[in-house]
């Protein structure tokens, strides 16, 4: 059974927020001693082993084919299926890209399609 802590958190303007302090693993169900664990991927996990693990069951069980990742609207990863909603703050093309959620790294080519709009000259 996973255990839950309730923190409260002041913020900036003296308004209190509450906020889950999981203490245990989500993977192994074991106590996380403090700085020693993860949140990934909807999750909370042991750094060591449990994470790397975890990411290891998310790349086998991804069904990658070169039509899932080809011409997205954001970069996928070809390892574990992840969109980077970030993706515009990569550069143009041929970069090498470690994935957010399994860190597996990859290439990426940027497409762009460029299209034109033209009207008639008002006499």
């Amino acid at each position: 059974m996973q255990l839950v802590q309730k923190t409260l958190v002041r913020l900036g303007g003296g308004e209190v927020e509450d906020r889950w302090n999981k203490t245990h693993c989500d993977r192994c169900g074991k106590k996380v001693d403090q700085g020693k664990g993860i949140y990934a991927d909807g999750g909370f996990y042991h750094q060591e082993p449990c994470w790397e693990e975890q990411k290891k069951d998310i790349i086998k069980a991804y069904e990658w084919d070169e039509y899932k990742t080809f011409r997205e609207p954001n970069i996928t990863c070809p390892y574990c299926g992840y969109g980077d909603s970030d993706s515009w703050e990569y550069s143009d093309d041929g970069e090498e890209i470690e994935c957010g959620r399994c860190e597996m790294t990859f290439e990426c080519e940027r497409v762009v399609d460029v299209t034109y709009t033209t009207v008639r000259k008002k006499d």
